[in-house]
C-alpha cells in the first residue's frame, strides 16, 4: 500500500522559473551524481512496476497491484556493482533522458528565449562503479565495464530515437531545399563507410536527411563495436558527444532554413539537447578513493625514491616537501606489492584509454576522501603523473567536522603552490571541492554539521575570489535531515547565496532517485525545482553578526551534548543492540560494506549510511536533532529568546535548519524506541542511555516550538504533518512487530526469524519513505 502512496505524493512542487535571472542561463549547470550508495530497499523487479503504476496514476492496472503483493521483496542475494550500475542506466535512459527536453523547453520559455540561449543547464555524474572507498569490489575492471555499460546505453537510447526520426525525415530533394553542410558531412561519411555508400545512394534516393540519419546510425554502430572490441570496428575516429551534436545540429539548422520548422525545433531540438547533456557517455564517471590509500602507493610505487626517504614516518607538511620535489621529475614506478596498489595502478591506465575512447568528459572528478592535508591531493598528481595519467580533475572531499573547519587553509595552501597552480592553470583556473554532509552529521551532530558546511562554503566564496580561481562545490549531500538532505527547497536555504551560483554538483542516493526521478514527469519538476531554488540566487542578504554569533552558539553547544552522548561508556553498545543495525547488512541492498575498514569495530568506522538507517528503523532518527535543544537552550539562555527567532527571520540558513530538525523531530517516537529496550545487552546502562536521549528530545521539541513561534512541530506544512500522521499509525504496528522479530532471531539464530526481521525493516522503511 505505501509503495503505491509513494508513488502518488509525487514531487516536489516546482519552483516558479521566472526567478532564475537572465544572466544565469547560459552558465548556470545543475549536476546530479547518482550513487550506490545503500539506502533503496526496493528490488529493481519493484521499481519497474511502481514506474507503470506512476505513469499513469489515475488509470491503474490491478495487475500491478496484484503483482506488488505477490513479489519478493527481499533479494535473494546481495547486490554487485554491476546490478547497482544497470539500475542507475534503468533512471538515466528513460525518465531522465526524456526529462531533459522537457526541462529545457520549459526554461526557454518562461524566459523567452531560443533553445540555444539557455545552454546546457543539466548534466549528469555518476559513482556507480567509480567510488571503491572501502568497497574492495570496485576494482579497475569493474570501472572499465561501468564506462562501457554507460557508453552502451547511452548509444543504444540515441540510436532507437535516431531510428524513430529517420522516418519523419523523408524530404526529396525534388520538393525541399538542403543545406550545403549537409551535403558536404555526407560526402565526409561516404568516406568513412565507403562499403555503405551504394546502399544508402540506392535505398535513400534524394533524401539527404535520411542518408544523414543512416550514417549517423552506422556511426553509433561503429563506437558500440569499438566498445566492445568487436573485430568489426572501422579504424575510425571515436563518435564523442561533440561529434554527434554538431551532426544533429546541422540537421535543425538546415530543416530550420528551409521550411520545417516544426522537426527542426521539435523532435531535432530534443535530441540536439539529449546529446549536449548526455554526450556519449551518458554521465560522467567519478573515481573516489581514500587518502591513505594514495600515500600507500606512493610508498609502494616509489618507496627506493632518496626523495622520498622516510616518507611512512613523515608528518604532513615533511610529506608535501617530499612530493613536490617528485612533481616536475615524477619517480619511476616499480611492480606493486600488494593488490591495493597494483588495482589503483590497472584504473590509472583505465582512464587514460577511456578519455581516448570515449573522450574527456565521460570521467568525472578523482574524489579524495578523507582528506585532511594538502599532501593527500599533491600525492594523487605525483601518482597520475608518474603514470601518465594527469589529466584528471582533482577533488578533496573534507568529511569530518574538523576537517570542514581546517579546510581553507588547506585549499589556501594548495592556491600558493605554484605546481598545484600549473595544474589548475591547465583547468581554467578551476577547482571543484567537495563537502561530506553524512559524515559530518555522524560525527558532530546536525547543527554542528550545518554550521561547519555553511562556514566552509562561505570560506572557499572568498578564497577563490582571492585567488582568481574559480571554486565549484560539489556537495555529498544524504536524501534524509540526519545525512544533510531534505526537500530540495530547503536544501537551497542551507547554503549562501554566492555559493548557488554557477555550477553545483550534488550526490543523489537510493531510495532519494527513485522518488525524484521514477517518471519523466516526475524527473522534470524535480530538475526544475533545483534549478529554480539554485539558480535564483541574486538576493544574497548578509546575516547580521548578532544572527552568527547565536547560531554559533548552538552549534558549538549542539555538538558538545552529542559527542558527549555517543562517547559515553556503553553507547556502542547501545545502538548494537537497540537498532536493527547488527541485521542491516544481511539486507543485500548494496555492494558496499557498511563499514570502511573491516578489521575496525569501533562506531567511528560505521559508514554514515547505516548509522541513520539503523536509528531510522528503531524510531530514535537521533542523528538529525540530538543535541539541538540543548544548543537552542544555551542560545536562549545567553541572548534572549527575540535572538533566536530574529535569527530565524532574517537567516534562511536558520530557518531551513529548524525546519528540517521539525521533520526528523516528528519522524521520531521515543515511545516506540522505548520498546527496543527489550534488547538490550546491558538494561541497565541502556535505560540510563535512553533516559539522556528522550530527555533530550522533549527539550529539542520545546525549544524549536519555542524558537518558531509554532504550536505544534510542522505547522508551516500541513501536507507533510498529515502524511507523517498516516505513516507513523502504522508504524505503531509495525515497530513492536520488529523488536519481537529481532529478540526471536537474536536468541534462536533461526533463519525464518532473521527472514521476519528482514522483511519488517523493508516494511518500516517503505512505511518511512525513506531510510532515515
Amino acid at each position: 500500500m505505501f509503495n503505491v502512496l509513494n508513488v502518488a505524493e509525487g514531487a516536489d512542487d516546482v519552483t516558479d522559473l521566472a526567478k532564475l535571472a537572465p544572466r544565469s542561463l547560459g552558465r548556470i549547470r545543475l549536476t546530479p551524481v547518482l550513487t550506490a550508495h545503500p539506502t533503496e530497499t526496493k528490488r529493481r523487479t519493484i521499481l519497474h512496476t511502481l514506474q507503470r503504476i506512476a505513469h499513469a496514476p489515475n488509470a491503474v492496472d490491478p495487475s500491478d497491484l496484484r503483482l506488488l503483493w505477490f513479489t519478493e521483496e527481499l533479494r535473494s542475494r546481495r547486490l554487485e556493482v554491476a546490478d547497482e550500475v544497470h539500475t542507475g542506466l534503468f533512471y538515466l535512459t528513460t525518465s531522465l533522458f526524456d526529462a531533459i527536453p522537457v526541462v529545457y523547453r520549459q526554461l526557454a520559455a518562461a524566459r523567452g528565449v531560443d533553445a540555444d540561449a539557455i545552454g546546457v543547464p543539466v548534466r549528469f555524474g555518476s559513482w556507480i562503479g567509480g567510488d571503491r572507498d572501502g568497497n574492495p569490489l570496485v576494482t579497475a575492471e569493474v570501472t572499465k565495464a561501468a564506462f562501457v555499460a554507460n557508453a552502451t546505453a547511452c548509444l543504444e537510447a540515441f540510436r532507437s530515437r535516431l531510428d524513430a526520426v529517420k522516418r519523419r525525415l523523408t524530404h526529396s530533394m525534388h520538393f525541399a531545399a538542403v543545406s550545403d553542410a549537409i551535403v558536404e558531412s555526407i560526402r565526409n561519411d561516404e568516406h568513412d563507410f565507403v562499403h555503405l555508400a551504394p546502399y544508402v545512394r540506392t535505398h535513400y534516393v534524394d533524401e539527404p536527411y535520411r542518408q544523414k540519419i543512416y550514417y549517423l546510425l552506422a556511426r553509433i554502430d561503429n563506437q558500440l563495436h569499438r566498445l566492445h572490441n568487436d573485430p568489426e570496428a572501422l579504424d575510425i575516429a571515436p563518435l564523442v558527444g561533440p561529434d554527434l551534436e554538431t551532426a544533429l545540429r546541422l540537421i535543425r539548422d538546415s530543416l530550420a532554413a528551409h521550411g520545417d520548422t516544426a522537426l527542426a525545433e521539435g523532435p531535432l531540438q530534443d535530441l540536439v539537447w539529449q546529446a549536449a547533456t548526455f554526450g556519449t557517455h551518458l554521465a560522467s564517471l567519478d573515481i573516489r578513493q581514500e587518502s591513505t590509500v594514495h600515500h600507500q602507493a606512493i610508498l609502494e610505487l616509489f618507496g627506493d625514491d632518496p626523495r622520498l626517504a622516510g616518507y611512512w614516518e613523515a608528518d604532513a607538511d615533511d610529506r608535501l616537501s617530499m612530493l613536490l620535489a617528485c612533481l616536475d621529475h615524477p619517480p619511476h614506478a616499480r611492480t606493486p606489492r600488494t593488490t591495493l596498489v597494483a588495482d589503483l595502478v590497472a584504473l590509472f591506465d583505465t582512464l587514460t584509454t577511456v578519455e581516448a575512447e570515449l573522450g574527456p568528459a565521460a570521467i568525472g572528478s578523482y574524489v579524495i576522501s578523507m582528506t585532511h592535508h594538502a599532501a593527500d591531493v599533491i600525492a594523487v598528481l605525483v601518482i597520475a603523473r608518474a603514470l601518465g595519467a594527469d589529466h584528471l580533475d582533482i577533488t578533496p572531499l573534507f568529511e569530518t567536522i574538523a576537517d570542514l573547519e581546517c579546510l581553507e587553509s588547506v585549499m589556501e595552501q594548495l592556491f600558493t603552490l605554484p605546481a598545484y597552480l600549473a595544474h589548475l592553470e591547465r583547468r581554467a583556473l578551476r577547482q571543484e571541492v567537495m563537502l561530506g554532509y553524512s559524515d559530518s552529521t555522524k560525527d558532530g551532530g546536525m547543527a554542528a554539521s550545518a554550521y561547519a558546511l555553511y562556514r566552509a562554503q562561505e570560506a572557499l566564496i572568498g578564497l577563490g575570489e582571492r585567488h582568481a580561481i574559480t571554486v565549484e562545490l560539489f556537495h555529498g549531500r544524504g536524501g534524509t535531515v540526519g545525512r544533510g538532505g531534505g526537500p530540495i527547497a530547503q536544501v537551497a536555504r542551507a547554503h549562501p547565496r554566492a555559493a548557488l551560483r554557477g555550477t553545483i554538483r550534488i550526490t543523489e542516493q537510493g531510495e532519494t532517485i527513485s522518488h525524484r526521478y521514477a517518471t519523466t514527469d516526475r524527473a522534470s519538476a524535480t530538475l526544475l525545482t533545483a534549478l529554480g531554488a539554485f539558480g535564483g540566487a541574486d538576493d544574497d542578504t548578509a546575516p547580521t553578526d548578532r544572527a552568527v554569533m547565536v547560531t554559533e552558539l548552538v552549534a558549538r553547544s549542539s555538538e558538545h551534548a552529542y559527542r558527549a552522548l555517543t562517547t559515553s561508556a556503553g553507547f556502542d553498545a547501545y545502538f548494537r543492540s537497540v537498532t536493527p543495525f547488527p541485521e542491516l547488512t544481511q539486507l543485500r541492498i548494496g555492494s558496499r560494506p557498511a563499514r570502511r575498514h573491516q578489521a575496525d569495530t569501533g562506531l567511528a568506522t560505521i559508514r554514515a549510511i547505516p548509522w541513520v538507517f539503523a536509528w531510522a528503523q528503531s524510531r530514535h532518527t537521533l542523528p538529525a536533532w540530538f543535541g539541538i535543544g540543548t544548543g537552542l537552550a544555551t542560545a536562549r539562555e545567553a541572548h534572549g529568546d527575540h535572538a533566536i527567532r530574529e535569527a530565524r527571520a532574517s537567516w534562511p540558513f536558520v530557518a531551513g535548519m529548524l525546519d528540517n530538525v521539525q521533520i526528523a523531530l516528528a519522524k521520531a517516537d521515543m515511545r516506540l524506541a522505548r520498546r527496543y529496550l527489550d534488547l538490550a545487552d546491558d538494561p541497565t546502562t541502556a535505560a540510563a542511555i535512553f533516559a539522556v536521549i528522550e530527555e533530550e528530545y522533549e527539550r529539542t521539541v520545546a525549544e524549536t516550538l519555542r524558537a518558531t513561534g509554532q504550536r505544534r512541530l510542522l505547522a508551516w506544512s500541513p501536507t507533510l504533518a498529515d502524511s507523517l500522521t498516516v505513516r507513523n499509525r502504522v508504524l505503531a504496528e509495525l515497530n513492536p512487530l520488529q523488536v519481537t522479530a529481532l529478540g526471536a532471531w537474536r536468541s534462536s539464530r533461526n533463519p525464518d526469524d532473521l527472514t521476519l526481521v528482514l522483511r519488517s525493516i523493508n516494511a518500516i522503511a517503505t512505511v518511512q519513505k525513506n531510510s532515515g
